[in-house]
């Protein structure tokens, strides 16, 4: 790199030092707030739009480093916001470390050093949490009750009798034995019925 190069490099530098000195100092605080309010909405939003604001400023030097730095846990806390529950005490710990990462960026910057800084492990570690966040809790399968009884049913079979049907069907052997056998006081099977004797007018029974 020539004088002149090294000369613009180091003014561009001085530029972003200027300009993300307050989201730098922002970013601090809001790291320090949200340790003790893990779950505030309002904490946890300001903290992502200071990665989100550094992000952007850092992004004309080319410092990929903290390009990726900051970027990862934009978007961790991103997907945290939208699942609405507290940052975990692991996830506190890599804002922790996040910082500490951060403020050795800026110092390297501040000698005009921007190759020195390595994030690999922590970007990571906080992608890795960010798909967590992204994949359904504890496996649940999401998928409603009716529509697994559905699927339980193999393919061709008619769906179970309603009880109402099963009640039907209990009544039908009673019937069919009455049918069978008749009513209770009907003559018995086998038997015949005597025919009556015919009479004259004056009762004497004829043969």
């Amino acid at each position: 790199m020539s004088e002149e190069d090294l000369d613009i490099v180091k003014e561009l530098i001085d530029e972003f030092l200027d300009e993300a000195d307050k989201p730098h100092y922002e970013t601090a605080n809001c790291a320090a707030a949200v340790m003790s309010e893990p779950g505030d909405e309002f904490i946890l939003e300001a903290l992502e739009d200071c990665f989100h604001t550094i992000k952007q400023r850092v992004g004309f030097l080319d410092f990929t480093a903290l390009i990726d730095l900051t970027g990862a846990f934009e978007t961790m806390l991103i997907q945290q916001r939208a699942t609405g529950t507290p940052l975990q005490p692991e996830q506190l710990a890599l804002i922790d470390q996040g910082l500490a990462e951060l403020e050795s960026g800026f110092s390297m910057l501040r000698q005009y050093d921007m190759t020195s800084l390595d994030v690999t492990d922590i970007v990571s570690q906080v992608h890795a949490t960010t798909q967590a966040l992204t994949a359904a809790p504890n496996g649940a399968d999401d998928t409603p009750p009716e529509a697994l009884a559905a699927a339980a049913i193999p393919e061709g079979e008619d769906e179970p009798l309603s009880e109402d049907l099963s009640d039907e069907d209990e009544d039908e052997p009673q019937a069919q034995e009455q049918i069978i056998t008749g009513p209770a006081d009907s003559q018995p099977a086998g038997e015949l019925q005597s025919t009556p004797t015919p009479k004259t007018a004056d009762g004497a029974t004829t043969n």
